[in-house]
């Protein structure tokens, strides 16, 4: 994708037009100057006839008003399209800008957990908050360099009606000036792609001191090394890479400005001591050079804006690329019924990085049924979540196979099977508002309305928090609260698997009692599929199955009840293959 390419994508017409607007503009610029050349000569073959007549406009005296005339209708027009152009194309910018930004958030939607995870958030940020403004802005200064660009081209037309020497000296003066000044800009460009680079590093140490200040609090030697060596160091090399790059950027800039200056001087003082010239025509050729300096100042000045801009528009390529879309169907369509969830064989490792063999578990086979509880536990890395997120569908199997039903898992209906599942994981969101759609009757509005009062009584958030038109009053809760929060959301989705990740670890005994007393049979009685990944051994009673997860493999599947309240008793999660190997 390219700079211009964006735009015309965006709205062609309007950008045609925006160019066309331009180029007239541009074109009437470079008129102005044989129209005040005209008037002023005394030779009678000027650009416009020359009418030595007085009229009286607004009790002034104008002289050469047909000439005037003209004059102010070019500049009113200049006026006009210029202003239309603009204001077209900074119309445009602004419209790339949000679809921009809402193509990056479908992206993002669309890509795969893996992929999003390995990424992180900071470059995601960085593209969406700095990258996709940077482009625009430098997409924004297209009409000004075009319509300069063409004023300059008609004043060196102008150049060649007056003298085809001087004309060919300035082409010749103005490429060598291109060139020179190219040469630092490449130097800058790769100091502001330096900076930009260093950029997703700064923003993940701030992620690090917004997310980590209760760490940091408590620990002055790391607090003052995470600002020194991290936020610091950081800082300093985006602070310097952009000064650097800066500073080229803007004495290449400033000699830019100055090469029209030089050809004037040199015109002025040196060749004309070797080119024949009247002094009529030596006076359009340093008006025209004088006039042309503005134009050429401004083409100069764009440049460094559309460097960054492409170094932006690089990024977010190249961010692009590495948040493909799932390769999976995106239409959603109705599963047949099913009662169990069934695990074949089933494996997932994670990408390899930095060398490094990612974790892996499996070969696994288990099953999940409707109406009943099932617990997954282990210790810290033994493929809890990885497994969890296997079973919500974030994850797809490297090997094996996973039904719901007599519906197989792939990429065809694997969009379809996640639209039954809730979950909550222990990095949960909770969103500010109930994300379901309009359209429902009153009366259905009312029911619902009615379960979350109960729900919120029930979960003791009814003088915490309100719901009214589908907005939470607040979510500026404990963490505790919050959860339950995200437990009434979970509650009416209604969806058939629901699956918690440490959810009674920030309740305090009531609450955690009540989730596994109340909620879980709750759930277990309408006929859910319910699994909870829990450490609290005292509560494995309410489990119909224990999952034994251990360095990525499913030692064990514990489903007989005299087991299950023995290990509730004794507070022991030991595999029962474990304990007859002992015995």
């Amino acid at each position: 994708m390219k700079l211009f390419d964006a735009f015309s994508r965006q709205a062609p017409n309007k950008v045609f037009f925006s160019i066309l607007l331009g180029a007239l503009s541009g074109i009437c610029y470079a008129l102005l100057i044989p129209i005040v050349l005209s008037a002023i000569s005394e030779d009678p073959a000027s650009v416009v006839e020359y009418e030595s007549t007085v009229r009286t406009v607004l009790s002034y005296d104008v002289s050469d008003y047909k000439v005037a005339t003209l004059f102010l209708i070019v500049c009113v027009f200049i006026l006009v399209t210029r202003t239309l152009s603009q204001v077209i194309l900074t119309r445009v910018s602004i419209d790339l800008s949000t679809e921009m930004r809402i193509g990056f958030y479908k992206r993002i939607m669309a890509a795969s957990t893996d992929v999003l995870e390995k990424m992180g958030s900071a470059k995601l940020l960085a593209t969406i908050t700095t990258d996709v403004g940077r482009i625009v802005s430098g997409a924004r200064m297209l009409p000004d360099v075009l319509i300069n660009s063409v004023t300059i081209i008609g004043l060196l037309g102008f150049l060649i009606y007056l003298n085809i020497n001087v004309f060919w000296f300035v082409i010749g003066a103005i490429t060598f000036g291109v060139i020179t000044y190219q040469l630092p800009i490449l130097l800058s460009n790769a100091y502001l792609s330096h900076s930009r680079k260093k950029v997703d590093d700064l923003l993940e140490a701030i992620n690090g001191l917004i997310y980590g200040n209760k760490e940091l609090k408590l620990n002055d030697v790391k607090s003052r090394i995470y600002l020194d060596e991290v936020l610091t160091k950081n800082e300093h090399d985006v602070r310097d890479a952009e000064k650097t790059g800066n500073t080229i950027t803007r004495a290449a800039a400033n000699y830019g400005d100055m090469i029209s200056f030089f050809v004037i001087g040199i015109v002025t003082f040196i060749f004309i001591n070797y080119e024949s010239m009247s002094s009529d025509e030596l006076v359009g050729v340093v008006m025209a050079l004088l006039y042309i300096t503005g134009p050429v100042s401004i083409v100069i000045n764009s440049i460094p804006q559309i460097i960054v801009s492409r170094v932006s528009l690089n990024k977010v390529n190249k961010i692009f690329q590495e948040i493909p879309p799932e390769n999976i169907n995106h239409d959603v369509f109705p599963l047949e019924d099913w009662q169990e969830i069934r695990f074949s064989q089933v494996g997932y490792q994670y990408p390899e990085r930095d060398g490094l063999e990612g974790f892996k578990i499996g070969p696994i086979d288990f099953t999940i049924e409707k109406g009943q509880i099932t617990f997954i536990v282990g210790g810290n890395g033994s493929g809890k979540s990885t497994l969890s997120k296997l079973l919500t569908l974030h994850h797809q199997p490297s090997s094996g196979t996973i039904s719901f039903g007599n519906t197989v898992v792939d990429s065809h209906s694997i969009k379809s099977v996640r639209q039954s599942i809730s979950s909550i994981y222990s990095d949960y969101y909770l969103f500010n508002r109930l994300l379901t759609e309009n359209g429902e009757s009153e009366e259905a509005l009312k029911i619902q309305q009615d379960e979350i009062d109960v729900y919120l009584k029930e979960l003791g958030l009814d003088d915490k928090v309100t719901i009214k038109n589908g907005e939470f009053s607040t979510i500026s809760l404990s963490d505790g609260q919050k959860r339950r929060l995200a437990l009434l959301v979970a509650f009416l989705e209604d969806k058939e698997f629901y699956l918690f990740d440490e959810w009674a670890a920030d309740q305090d005994p009531i609450f955690k009692e009540f989730f596994y007393y109340h909620i879980l049979p709750q759930l277990k009685a309408k006929g859910k599929a319910v699994v909870a990944i829990s450490h609290d051994d005292r509560y494995f009673d309410v489990a119909d199955k224990i999952l034994v997860m251990e360095s990525g493999s499913l030692i064990d599947c514990i489903t007989e009840r005299e087991i299950i309240d023995e290990r509730t008793k004794t507070r022991n999660i030991v595999s029962t293959k474990k304990v007859a190997a002992q015995t």
